[in-house]
């Protein structure tokens, strides 16, 4: 009677587990579809769609773009030692070719001297970089003018945010978008073309304006703002598109290339002159809206005023956006000018919109977006899982570089340079990175802890200074990407320059 009795007890009290397993296994099975209904119904189109195409992305991770998903993988323990190995690897590879320790071409030690000036283990800031672009970091070798039009223009890419960002961003308030336009800027509300302040997923807010002193029309496309602007931002794949050849036309996609977007993600292309335009997916659609609402009326503003010119600008993925849209255009529009401000990764090397010099991307140091795409998360998690495999490797690297990299000897640089030269070499070869777009001014110093903001340079530095995401303690210092920063910032190099 006992057992008989424990038996009956046992199997009544199994079946709330059966019954929620079952219920559970369900839910899996048709949770896509509940999901895909849900969207349909409570979002439009356009967000239904990204948050399709992040799904997508999240689940062909490690397919389609080669990041592998070491949390899974591994303990959180071994992860973390792998990344702190990783990172005094690259500040070690570093300070190696700083010192000459390493036998090689001038071209390296010069390439490291400038990945150590980008992300801060440089020890010798002031030396010149031949492979830079410009042979100064002064930034009076910046052309005045430009100098003095990006100081200019990053009042309005700030002025895109509106009246809350005006107050977020720097604590004043101004009811309204445009007066807080007119107030940063100084434009007369007559010369106000076209405003959208609200932001749609790939359609952001924008302003068009006449800034009649220097006889421009001004296209301002505003930052990551809303949650909508984040689902721009996470559709973080690569995508084709076409430039513009007859003006008046719009960049739609073609048949053919909406057929080959889901086949050709994560596959090598090639490059050089015959490569065809290719940009971050979100940047790409958004483009394409803002060009498809705006073209007409830059178009009759130009033709009335024949002896203007058009500047498009914005930050952060406004500038990304404006950087592809400027792509676009660029025969559409002859004699445009880019402004991205705090541009974040945008497109592949040697093609379009990286290659196009009437593009100038505005990064400063340590801006966490300047060297983050798929492509460096897949060369990360790669050289991590390496790491991870191979502990032997791990625990030498970490032991040799238990000493700061300034106080660590020759042969002990040298070691970390070449593991991490092999390392580079067998995993760290995606072809999926992307990189900020144009001619690129590196911004190093800061006048947050100087109230005078000297020590504030500029440098044109090449776009494969940005081909490796380095870890470091500042990696993910959100303050260093802020707009405002960048409009105070500039303005202090410019009042430099003058005097």
């Amino acid at each position: 009677l006992d057992d008989a009795l424990l038996t009956n007890l046992t199997i009544t009290s199994t079946r709330p587990f059966r019954s929620w397993n079952v219920l559970t296994r369900t839910f899996r099975r048709h949770s896509s579809h509940l999901l895909d209904a849900a969207l349909d119904k409570f979002l439009s189109a356009e967000s239904a769609g990204a948050i399709s195409s992040i799904r997508t992305i999240l689940c062909n991770l490690e397919e389609d773009h080669g990041v592998v998903d070491v949390l899974s993988l591994y303990s959180p323990r071994e992860v973390l030692l792998s990344g702190l190995a990783l990172s005094r690897l690259q500040s070690a590879a570093i300070v190696a070719e700083e010192r000459g320790c390493v036998s090689g071409t001038a071209t390296r030690k010069t390439s490291g001297r400038r990945i150590g000036r980008l992300f801060g283990f440089g020890r010798d800031r002031g030396r010149v970089d031949s492979q830079a672009g410009t042979n100064s970091t002064s930034p009076a070798a910046i052309d005045p003018d430009l100098l003095e039009m990006i100081a200019h223009y990053a009042k309005f890419a700030v002025s895109a945010y509106g009246w809350k960002g005006r107050l977020a961003l720097s604590g004043r308030l101004h009811w309204g978008d445009v007066r807080a336009l007119e107030a940063r800027t100084g434009i007369h509300r007559s010369d106000i073309i076209d405003a959208n302040w609200r932001s749609r997923t790939h359609r952001p807010a924008y302003f068009i304006v006449r800034d009649k002193q220097r006889k421009k029309i001004i296209l301002s496309v505003r930052g990551t703002w809303s949650p909508r602007d984040l689902l721009t931002d996470l559709c973080a794949t690569v995508e084709d598109y076409e430039i513009c050849k007859n003006k008046g036309l719009v960049s739609e996609p073609s048949s053919f290339l909406q057929r080959r977007r889901r086949r050709n993600n994560g596959k090598k292309r090639s490059k050089g002159k015959g490569a065809s335009p290719r940009a971050h997916q979100g940047m790409v659609e958004s483009a394409r809206e803002i060009a498809r609402v705006t073209r007409d009326t830059i178009k009759n503003e130009l033709e009335w005023n024949p002896d203007y010119s058009l500047v498009i600008g914005g930050h952060s993925l406004g500038g990304g956006i404006s950087a592809v849209l400027g792509s676009m255009w660029k025969d559409t529009f002859p004699g445009l000018t880019v402004l991205a401000y705090g541009c974040p990764c945008t497109g592949p090397l040697d093609t379009e919109p990286t290659n196009n010099k009437a593009i100038i991307s505005i990064v400063a140091e340590n801006d966490p977006f300047s060297c983050l795409s798929i492509g460096h998360l897949a060369d990360v998690s790669t050289a991590v899982s390496r790491l991870c495999d191979n502990t032997d490797m791990r625990d030498d690297i970490l032991r040799r570089s238990r000493l700061l990299t300034s106080r660590m000897i020759d042969s002990d640089l040298r070691w970390c340079h070449d593991v991490l030269q092999w390392l580079r070499k067998e995993c760290m070869t995606s072809d999926a990175k992307l990189y900020p777009p144009g001619r690129i001014l590196y911004m190093r110093g800061s006048s947050l802890f100087r109230g005078n903001g000297k020590g504030i340079t500029l440098e044109e530095v090449s776009a494969s200074a940005f081909r490796e995401l380095v870890l470091h303690a500042r990696m993910f210092d959100l303050s260093r990407h802020i707009a405002t920063r960048y409009e105070s910032e500039l303005e202090r190099v410019w009042r430099q320059t003058k005097e």
